[in-house]
């Protein structure tokens, strides 16, 4: 695999998982679980423009009220920005 074809570029990814709030007096829902095993790979051929980000799912996805995956990526250590929701 070949990295991106600017020199310096560093990237970093951050996935954050959105649940619906339910407000209820006396119980506290828990935050669900974050993914796992995130993975970024340099799409070839492309000129390092692209990156595929591929994880395994929450644990609670599917039973909770996780409603979706945030993307975010910041580069060069600058701030995060989203780049997908899926």
């Amino acid at each position: 695999m070949q990295g991106p074809s600017r020199a310096g570029l560093a990237l970093a990814f951050l996935l954050i998982i959105t649940a619906s709030a339910f407000a209820q007096e006396d119980i506290t829902v828990p935050p669900p679980a974050p993914p796992t095993n995130v993975l970024v790979t340099d799409v070839p051929n492309d000129a390092g423009t692209v990156l595929t980000v591929e994880w395994t799912r929450s644990p609670d996805d599917g039973r909770s009220a996780l409603t979706e995956y945030r993307v975010l990526r910041s580069a060069s250590g600058g701030p995060f920005e989203e780049a997908a929701t899926v």
